[in-house]
Parts: C-alpha cells; structure tokens; sequence
C-alpha cells in the first residue's frame, strides 16, 4: 500500500524535516505530494554559487520565487558565493526575488560588490533578520592603509550602514570590509547584537549592550591603538578573539582587557610579527611570562590562546611549552591553553595535550 494513502500529510513533513538534503533532493522527484512537501524544506537554506555555468540555474531559482511567491516565505537563509564575473544580468531577478523572502533570518554576500546589490540594499527590508554577512573580496582590506593603496570605492558604505539601520533584529553581523561613514551617532546601530566580526573602526558605530562575542582585526597604527582599545572595551563581552595584533601590543591588550574586563571566559591573541626571529625570540619570553602574570586577574577566565608560527619565526618552541606548564599553576579557572602551535586541555583534573582544532571546538570559538 502506498504510504501517502495511510500516513497523514502532516507527519510526512514532519519526517521530511529530518532528511538530509541529499535525499530531500531524491524525493521532490518522487511525485508531485512529495514535490509539494519537500520544496519548503529544500527552500531553508539555500546557496547560489554564482558562475558563467551556474547562471542559468540562479536564473531559474529566481524566476521560480518570483512566480510563485509563496515558495519565498520558505526561504530562511540565503547565500550567495560569487564564482567569477559580476551578476549583472541576473541582478534585477534576484532583486526582485530577494524582495519576496520576507521570512528571511540569515543573508550572507561573500562579495558584496560582485552581485550588483549594493546599491539595491536600501529597498530591501527582512523583518525577521538575525544574521548578517557582507565580506568584500580583499580581506586586507581591513588595514585603513591599504584603501588608497587598492583604490577601493568606499561608497557602498552608505548603503550597507542604512540597511542595517532599519534591521535592528540582527543578533549575528559578520562586516569584512572597509571602514563604515555614516552621520548615525556612534554606538548606536544594532541594539540586540550579541556577536560581532568585523574590523574595530567598524564596531565603534554599534551598540555593546547586548554584545557576547568579539572579533576583529587590530589596526597597526600607533595613533589608533588607545582609541581602539577603548572601542573593544565592554563588561558584557566573554568570548573576544583578536587577529593581526602586532606583538608589540601583546603585553599592552592583557593589561587593559584585565583591568577593563576581567569577566571575559575565552581570549585568543593571533599575532603578526615585527621583528627579526632574534628580537622575537627575546621579547616572546617576556611576553608569555607577562601574560601569564595577567591571568589570575580574570574572574572566569576558561580559554586562552597566544597563536602565531613558531617555526618559521625560528623561535624556541620551548618556551611554549614551559607557559603551559606554568599558566594553569597561575589561574584555577583555565580549562584550556593554546600557545603556537601546542594546545592542552584539563580533563578532570589533569592537562592532556591536544589539536588546535580540538581546542577550537572546546572553547567553541566565534
């Protein structure tokens, strides 16, 4: 007997919203009950890869949103990964299609300037946004200095900070890309966000009262280091990870985020350096010592990670290795400590040594 004639339509889709999307695939070719089943789930979360061959198929997808209107309310993540050449012809499509989905939570645009939408993003509105990302196509674009160097057109800005003006239910915003103007008075975009990533000149633009988790790039500048400091600095914040820290403000960053926000649960320090591997051999034992003269001032303290290439630094691994056998003897909160590229974990109450991807997944960093 068939099983659409004695299962009742309703517990179909609550089975199909366990089937992996393989299968759900399978199944839309099945019959047309299942196609109309199958199709919200298929709709969650979908992902355009855009390329000269794949054209055809976004053509497609738009043009099936824009028919049919209701498949949009279905659509509750939406990706576009840009695979070649700008989306021109397909632009006023997936403008049209992007303005259906009003179910919306999740929108991320690997290259925000590739697709054409830039200047589309003020008409778009998503009540239900929680999840943003707009990355630019040159991630050094987050040193201030490299914007004349790339002449890069900053003007997007203007349409992107409106468009996240008007979606204050954004929760999650991932903003890879050169700093933001706006005349919006700073610190006041975005009241509900918990977590950020994103460059630090950026941040200064979005509320931190409900900010969790921080990630951003430190600019190299000696004339921003104590405004960005400044700007990073918030008693809500427990998860804050840091990339392209100039070990010169190693010994500096520790201090202030002890002393301005010593309930943080989970730090990571990836650096860059500025020295020969001589210097840096020399100032690297310094360092770990004062970091971990620093760690006993953190209240909850339960993840640090001081991360950069030991060996083609030609720096002494040793040294690494006698931190973390000293920091847990400096902290009873730890739980886990990465330096380079040595990484433990306490498992009751012993240290066993670990990946860096193990202490990643534990530490379950943003």
């Amino acid at each position: 007997m068939c099983i659409t004639l004695w299962l009742p339509n309703e517990l179909l889709a609550e089975i199909i919203q366990n089937v992996s999307d393989t299968d759900l695939a399978s199944l839309c070719h099945v019959c047309k009950l299942f196609h109309a089943l199958v199709l919200p789930s298929l709709l969650r979360n979908v992902v355009l890869h855009i390329r000269d061959s794949s054209i055809e198929i976004t053509d497609a997808f738009c043009l099936g949103i824009i028919e049919n209107p209701a498949r949009a309310e279905s659509v509750l993540s939406l990706t576009l990964i840009n695979g070649s050449l700008p989306l021109v012809p397909a632009k006023d499509l997936l403008i049209q299609s992007l303005k259906l989905m009003r179910n919306l939570e999740s929108l991320s645009i690997d290259d925000i300037h590739a697709f054409g939408v830039v200047s589309c993003l003020p008409s778009l509105t998503f009540p239900k946004l929680s999840s943003c990302f707009f990355i630019e196509a040159h991630p050094e674009i987050w040193s201030p200095h490299m914007i004349g160097a790339l002449g890069y057109d900053e003007s997007w800005n203007l349409h992107a900070i409106e468009f996240l003006s008007r979606h204050p239910t954004i929760a999650q915003l991932r903003l890879r890309s050169a700093p933001c103007k706006s005349n919006i008075p700073a610190g006041t975009l975005l009241p509900e966000m918990r977590y950020f990533q994103g460059s630090s000149w950026s941040l200064a633009l979005f509320s931190k009262r409900s900010l969790v988790a921080l990630r951003t790039a430190w600019p190299v500048l000696m004339s921003s280091v104590g405004r960005n400091f400044d700007e990073l600095t918030s008693p809500n914040i427990t998860s804050l990870y840091i990339e392209h820290l100039c070990t010169d403000y190693v010994s500096m960053a520790i201090r202030h985020l002890s002393a301005h926000m010593p309930r943080l649960e989970k730090i990571k320090l990836c650096c860059c350096n500025t020295k020969s591997s001589t210097g840096m051999d020399l100032e690297l034992e310094e360092t770990l010592f004062f970091i971990g003269l620093f760690l006993s001032r953190f209240e909850r303290l339960a993840y640090v990670a001081f991360n950069y290439d030991l060996d083609s630094l030609g720096v002494d691994a040793g040294r690494g290795r006698r931190a973390l056998e000293t920091w847990p003897k400096l902290s009873q909160t730890l739980r886990g400590i990465s330096i380079g590229d040595k990484a433990e974990l306490k498992v009751g109450e012993t240290w066993e040594g670990c990946s860096g991807e193990a202490f990643d997944a534990a530490a379950g960093f943003f």
